[in-house]
């Protein structure tokens, strides 16, 4: 899992954290082979930054990191490669990808149909948010309270109240 922000477990804070299933009440009982990895991708920006081809090299997962959070492929393309041979497959496969127009119309489509639901489930949630609150103050009303502090603890102006 890529992360966008950096969790807190405090502790100095790691780049890359993995975690294994245990059962709780044997925790003689772990499933090895069930692992979710998270990478903190804002530390392992923080750590490319000032990494070297060593580094690299000893570290495969930084040569994955840098490939995907590069703004200039063409720049660190002959680092990666260097530093980790699979980078050359991976490098291919992306320029093939990238280069076919039918693939790229179906990632911008997937994309813009993504973006599309995310507005509609925002828009959806604040639609519901407002309903609610209209709801809850019909039923305060209905309970005799007094529409300035319904008004205070829900948002809506009296005028909207004294409608419902």
């Amino acid at each position: 899992n890529l992360l966008d922000f950096n969790l807190d477990f405090g502790d100095e804070g790691k780049p890359h954290r993995c975690f294994k299933l245990i059962d709780t009440e044997n925790q003689n009982i772990s499933l090895d082979y069930i692992q979710m990895h998270l990478i903190e991708v804002q530390r392992f920006i923080d750590i490319l930054e000032n990494s070297t081809i060593e580094e690299l090299k000893n570290n495969k997962l930084l040569t994955w990191m840098k490939f995907f959070t590069s703004n200039n492929l063409k720049d660190i393309e002959n680092e990666l490669k260097e530093a980790n041979p699979i980078m050359t497959k991976a490098i291919e496969e992306y320029k093939r990808f990238t280069s076919d127009d039918k693939l790229m119309r179906a990632y911008a489509a997937r994309d813009a149909f993504l973006v599309g639901q995310k507005m509609m489930l925002s828009r959806e949630r604040k639609e519901g948010i407002e309903e609610g609150k209209k709801l809850t103050a019909k039923n305060l009303k209905k309970s005799g309270l007094d529409i300035e502090f319904i008004s205070e603890n829900t948002g809506l102006s009296i005028e909207e109240i004294e409608k419902l």
